[in-house]
């Protein structure tokens, strides 16, 4: 498989399908031998699957996390800094809340700090399902460490509801105290169609 790993890299015919062959193959790896796998996305330059930003690490982990998420954890702290480690960070905290593990995910951000740390709560808190139950999902929006997370997911709500109507207004209410002033501010001019919710907004 490493083989064919390497042919896909160097045969110019490839070029074209590169990316897509690249992902098929590590995906095949990581079911066959993730610690491999893992080796041989992590030797390889940024940009080689056409992504400049997020290396093939974070590939790895994204296959591993629905069938194996503890494996995926342990290899956390070998992924490279940047972008890369973002992507694996939020991949396995997503999985965590998926799987009712929350607490392990907000814990998993303490490693991330910045800019990069509130993405990583705010796309974590959007795994909640507020439409089947959102009573439940503000007692975890209340447990995220991070009150600009709190409050990007706050407009992301409340400007879903714009369209959804699935908050009462008592809800609503309850979001609009979680609102930094900015916030406040982006959300009026979203309201009035001025602006629009940020990708970073919504865990991007």
């Amino acid at each position: 498989m490493e083989s064919a790993f390497n042919w896909v890299l160097t045969e110019t015919t490839t070029e074209q399908e590169r990316d897509f062959l690249i992902g098929l193959i590590l995906q095949n790896m990581t079911h066959s031998d993730y610690q491999k796998a893992f080796q041989v996305a992590i030797n390889q330059p940024l940009g080689v699957d056409g992504n400049e930003e997020i290396g093939l690490e974070a590939t790895v982990i994204q296959g591993l996390v629905f069938s194996y998420l503890d494996e995926a954890i342990q290899l956390l702290p070998q992924v490279r800094d940047g972008e890369t480690k973002y992507a694996a960070f939020k991949t396995v905290g997503r999985a965590l809340v998926r799987n009712d593990r929350l607490e392990e995910a907000i814990e998993k951000g303490n490693e991330l700090v910045g800019e990069q740390q509130v993405r990583y709560y705010t796309s974590i808190g959007l795994v909640l399902n507020v439409r089947e139950d959102p009573e439940s999902a503000f007692v975890r929006l209340y447990k995220l460490p991070s009150e600009q997370a709190q409050s990007r997911l706050a407009v992301t709500w409340i400007s879903n509801n714009y369209n959804s109507g699935i908050f009462s207004a008592n809800q609503l209410k309850h979001l609009i105290q979680y609102l930094t002033d900015d916030d406040r501010d982006l959300l009026k001019r979203v309201a009035a169609g001025q602006a629009i919710v940020p990708l970073t907004y919504r865990g991007m």
